[in-house]
């Protein structure tokens, strides 16, 4: 620390820097993330949700995918199978479809990522319930897609 500004040369702000409510939430989420089993449990969570994902997607039957890694998943639109694995093949995924796909889901009170170039994530703070309307949802919009 002695490196940071004022005893140092590296200058260091931002809006929550220090600020005691967000070091709380900092330190309360590192409790959390610190207990035994979390991430078993957020895992199979994650798990549960992208099976139910899985089964929408195949029941629609739509050149649209999700992949997924530990609780971090990505939607997708594009005509060939298999989850793009760089940047090429991630420009090749159909943007406008992602646009409609995000608009829908977010008029259905879901927030996904606005930008086919981003993840999302399940959290701690995903339920089952919340799990499940998600996937409701993405039902719903697929149906009217």
């Amino acid at each position: 620390m002695d490196h940071i500004a004022p005893l140092g040369p590296v200058y260091q702000a931002g809006t929550l820097s220090g600020n005691p409510l967000a070091m709380a939430a900092g330190l309360a989420t590192l409790e959390q993330l610190t207990q035994p089993g979390f991430y078993t449990q957020l895992h199979a969570r994650a798990d549960k949700f992208y099976q139910q994902i899985d089964a929408v997607l195949a029941r629609h039957g739509r050149p649209f995918y999700c992949d997924r890694i530990a609780s971090i998943f990505y939607f997708y639109f594009k005509k060939e199978a298999g989850a793009p694995r760089n940047y090429q093949e991630i420009k090749q995924a159909d943007g406008a479809a992602y646009a409609s796909f995000f608009h829908a889901m977010l008029s259905k009170g879901v927030a996904m990522a606005p930008s086919p170039f981003e993840v999302a994530f399940v959290s701690a703070a995903h339920g089952a319930e919340e799990l499940e309307a998600t996937v409701q949802r993405l039902d719903q919009v697929l149906s009217d897609f």
